[in-house]
């Protein structure tokens, strides 16, 4: 009769823990179908979230493509800007030696008229 009731016990134990597993998914269910609305409004959260990345990122993306454009037109024209330079420099520098062989060449006619004039002058003095 020991043996009875001892697998009595054990069954009975054994009904009581299936009833409270049952019970605690029963209120795990409960619990959430309590929290869908809130998972889903947390998803649609996400979901314009994403989206909102996503269009920032394409906003950057069209910044960064305008800025290497900006970037790739300043390089050249400073290339062309550095190229007119030289090209100036170049005529100034021929002006320049222009203007040096005018000057040589007018110091040194004057030059000979000043010694022309000074052998006429001594030339004069010795008669």
């Amino acid at each position: 009769m020991a043996d009875f009731r001892s697998h009595e016990e054990k069954r009975n134990d054994q009904i009581r823990h299936d009833k409270g597993k049952r019970n605690e998914e029963t209120d795990a269910r409960q619990a959430l179908r309590r929290l869908e609305p809130q998972i889903a409004e947390y998803q649609n959260e996400v979901a314009t979230l994403k989206a909102e990345n996503a269009a920032i990122m394409e906003t950057l993306q069209a910044q960064m493509k305008g800025v290497q454009e900006i970037k790739t037109m300043m390089l050249d024209r400073m290339d062309s800007l550095s190229q007119d330079v030289d090209q100036l420099h170049k005529k100034i520098m021929s002006v320049a030696e222009n203007d040096l062989q005018m000057v040589q060449q007018m110091s040194d006619s004057q030059t000979a008229r000043l010694e022309k004039l000074s052998t006429l002058i001594s030339g004069g003095k010795n008669d």
